[in-house]
């Protein structure tokens, strides 16, 4: 199912604070370490892999995984998407 990313969620609208300060969540600094945590297990697949297969190298095997899976990402976001 493709994740639309132009639909306010909650985590996106500021909170107010009891004394009228505005304060983000910290969400997008929480997804950029799920990212990284994905990218480390995709690279200690890639270097599992090689190590079965000699045929290509880790970083091979990494570049190719993580190209299809960006490019067959179920992300919109909206119509002008393609600029």
């Amino acid at each position: 199912m493709p994740i639309d990313l132009l639909t306010p969620k909650d985590h996106d609208v500021p909170k107010e604070r009891a004394e009228g300060v505005l304060e983000m969540s910290a969400w997008g600094e929480e997804a950029e370490e799920r990212a990284r945590e994905a990218l480390h297990g995709l690279a200690q697949w890639a270097q599992d892999e090689a190590r079965r297969d000699a045929s290509k190298s880790a970083e091979e095997l990494y570049g190719e995984k993580l190209s299809v899976l960006l490019r067959e990402a179920p992300i919109r976001f909206g119509a002008d998407s393609g600029r």
